[in-house]
């Protein structure tokens, strides 16, 4: 689900706001589908086919290389991917300024490269072509795009990896697509690639679109909707105007037109949920109340029920189904393995890393903890239910 987000908060407004015929917001629509699928794919296997191994892996390789192939096969051969060198002109401009009068040059060319830039280096182009000196170079596409399969493969997996720990391939994306956005804005201004010695490369700034859901002038477009966007640069009649956004939406709320959102929530929330679940053990059916459940939790990729007196059951049901049926306010999802009764709770100490240690009545061979991404939560929970 997760990820069906960050792919329609990426895909949506560049869809709105990016120039479509531009080849690169092309390859990042076809990349951001692509990787898409094969995730929706790995997690349809492991949810509803039961089968925690999810889409094999030489399956997302075979997807990962197919794409890898398109985009490194398209950055090569497409005409639209250039960039532009300086030449030497045989009669600099003269421009005139405070300081007086001085030279430039105004004569580029779009050419075909296979250069990229290495950051924070000083003469910080890198020729692919270089790798393979002992080949003709019309065979440095082979280096090419091999290298773009490489990088597709491992940020691929590198995301993949980091999305088992709870919150973090999140906020690293939103880092990673800030920075790519940065550089990919730089590199399509000639003023700011010419100033910071990196290459120029027409038409890029449109991934920033993609990068961040907005360019330059499409922030206008929120006005209407938000209380009020100010960038640089703005001038006094937009300060004004956002103030006074900020009154009238301060004086709507001050009237009490709406009622008590908390406590319409608090209301729906208060849903009594399962009272019992039937569980098979010993040759026989029995029910065990809610009541008496310390906490649901994952042990050797079975389902359990951990009771008060110690007793442990194994349940058909996943957790997450499990969630939807028990009452909020009496069970927490504190983890992607435990579903925790308040009753069971002893007390709360703070832990490593900002995160939480419950101590539970009846002793648990393991740790029971709450990452900081929950952590809020989880007290506000104790607190309000």
């Amino acid at each position: 689900m997760g990820g069906i987000i960050i792919i329609a908060a990426i895909l949506i407004p560049t869809l709105l706001f990016a120039q479509l015929d531009n080849v690169y917001v092309i390859l990042l629509i076809i990349a951001t589908c692509w990787l898409g699928i094969i995730g929706f794919v790995d997690d349809y296997i492991k949810v509803f086919r039961k089968n925690k191994e999810g889409l094999a892996g030489r399956f997302k390789v075979v997807g990962q290389v197919g794409l890898g192939l398109i985009v490194g096969f398209t950055l090569y051969f497409n005409t639209q991917v250039v960039i532009r060198e300086v030449i030497p002109s045989r009669a600099p401009a003269m421009v005139e300024n405070n300081e007086g009068t001085s030279q430039i040059n105004l004569s580029y060319r779009e050419v075909k490269s296979t250069k990229t830039t290495v950051p924070f280096l000083k003469n910080n182009e890198f020729d692919y072509s270089s790798l393979i000196p002992f080949l003709p170079v019309d065979y440095t596409w082979i280096v090419y795009v091999g290298v773009v399969i490489f990088v597709i493969i491992a940020v691929s997996n590198g995301a993949n990896i980091t999305d088992g720990i709870d919150g973090l391939a999140a906020g690293t994306s939103a880092i990673i697509g800030l920075t790519i956005a940065i550089l990919a804005y730089v590199s399509g201004r000639i003023d700011f690639s010419s100033y910071l010695n990196i290459m120029y490369i027409p038409n890029l700034g449109e991934v920033v679109v993609f990068c961040t859901a907005f360019d330059e002038y499409s922030i206008q477009a929120f006005k209407q909707n938000g209380v009020d966007y100010v960038l640089k640069p703005f001038s006094r009649e937009d300060i004004v105007e956002a103030f006074k956004k900020v009154d009238a939406l301060k004086n709507f709320f001050q009237q009490k037109l709406m009622p008590d959102l908390r406590q319409l929530l608090s209301k729906l929330s208060t849903t009594s949920g399962k009272t019992s679940f039937l569980v098979f053990r010993n040759q026989k059916y029995t029910t065990i109340h809610i009541d008496n459940i310390a906490f649901f939790h994952i042990r050797n990729d079975a389902t359990c029920i951990m009771c008060f007196d110690k007793q442990e059951y194994v349940i058909s049901e996943s957790l997450e189904q499990i969630a939807q049926q028990v009452s909020p306010q009496q069970f927490f999802r504190i983890n992607r393995q435990c579903l925790l009764n308040f009753a069971a709770i002893k007390e709360v100490e703070h832990f490593f890393l900002r995160k939480l240690h419950i101590k539970l009545v009846i002793e648990t061979k393991e740790k029971l903890l709450v990452n900081k991404e929950k952590a809020t939560r989880f007290l506000t929970w104790m607190e309000e239910r």
